[in-house]
Formats: structure tokens, sequence, C-alpha cells
């Protein structure tokens, strides 16, 4: 996960590292800090990631031309949350999973979860989060199409996090899934199947 740089907010930022320009547009930095642009305290990146991914499949491989299940597993570091797919206010990042298409696979739908509500010290509002690990279910549609052996889509996840107090600035990590496509002939096994006994397909 990259670094990233503190953002303003309603709440008031500490004095360390504060500007002090003067005149007029030293009062208009002073109004702007007051008012803020989200509502949500906001900090710099801590140094250790705080969400980590990885993707699953629901089966060892898929048969060309059929729909196989996906997660992506979401681990948020204790004390840390991300805001959920549908946050409870409209400025608050929601947490979204992307895939591009390949020429021979395609995510077709992505299934969230759906948030706890959570009270915090910084909203009056409990907000719609998710803690600890957290699966997200897609549905890969495998061409009819191609010879090679598996199919690699290229994708990421981007969400807030925040803890107790403040949150961090939006970012994103990387996703890969890779689908070993197997013949018509050989039965798909099933796998993963504590993970996929969370999600809802239908």
């Amino acid at each position: 996960m990259r670094d990233l740089s503190p953002v303003t907010s309603s709440h008031r930022p500490t004095q360390r590292n504060r500007p002090k320009p003067g005149g007029v547009w030293g009062l208009f930095f002073a109004a702007w800090l007051a008012l803020g642009v989200t509502g949500v305290p906001m900090q710099a990146q801590e140094s250790s990631p705080v969400a980590k991914a990885r993707v699953v499949l629901a089966t060892n491989g898929a048969h060309r031309g059929s729909a196989i299940k996906a997660a992506v597993v979401v681990r948020i570091a204790a004390g840390y949350h991300i805001n959920a797919h549908h946050p409870s206010l409209n400025y608050l990042i929601p947490t979204e999973v992307r895939f591009s298409p390949s020429a021979y696979a395609k995510v077709m739908k992505v299934i969230y979860p759906t948030g706890r509500a959570v009270h915090f010290s910084f909203s009056n509002t409990p907000l719609s989060v998710y803690e600890g690990e957290v699966p997200i279910g897609l549905m890969v549609k495998v061409g009819r199409t191609g010879k090679a052996s598996e199919i690699v889509l290229h994708g990421q996840l981007s969400y807030q996090a925040c803890n107790d107090h403040a949150c961090f600035a939006p970012t994103s990590i990387p996703l890969v899934v890779t689908v070993p496509v197997l013949p018509a002939n050989i039965p798909l096994k099933p796998a993963h199947a504590a993970i996929f006994s969370r999600l809802r397909f239908n």
C-alpha cells in the first residue's frame, strides 16, 4: 500500500506542521480549516498496511463457457475498519472491487456483504463498516474460446480505512485472480467452503 498524505477535515488538525499563512490568504485558510471538506477527521497513513486482500476460487478451476464463483478476501487489521460498499454518509468513500476483462474471461458480478453499523466518536450517525475478515463475492464468466490452461484477470480493491478517531485518505490494493481451465470431462472440485458459506450469490 502506498503512503498517503494527510487530508483536511471539519475536525481541527494538529498544531504540528500547520502552515502559517498571513493576510487575506491567512483568513481564508483559517476559515477553510474551520469548515472542512469531509466531516470526518483525516490523518496520514500508518507504516503498516491496514488492509490486505487475496482472491480465492470456489472450485479448483473452470470449464470453458462456464461461470464460477470467486471471492476477494479482505483482512482488516485489529482496531481499524473500512467503509462498506454502501456507506452511511454520502461523502465517505465506499469499498469497491473492479476487474478489467480479458479476451477469455470477465467478472460479471460483484457481491458485497452488508456492513455493520458502528458508532464512532467523530460521527453522530452510525457508520456502515467492514471489520476483521470480509469476503466479497465474484461471479466470473469464462469464454468458450481459447487454448490457455489458465486465465488471469487483474483488478483492484479501493477502500478508505479508519480507526475509532479518524480516517485515512482513500487507497487501493492490486488484485489478481488466476483461473485454471480444465477439460470439460474433468469434474470440478469444491474449495474454500468456509469462505463461500458466508456469501449469498443469489
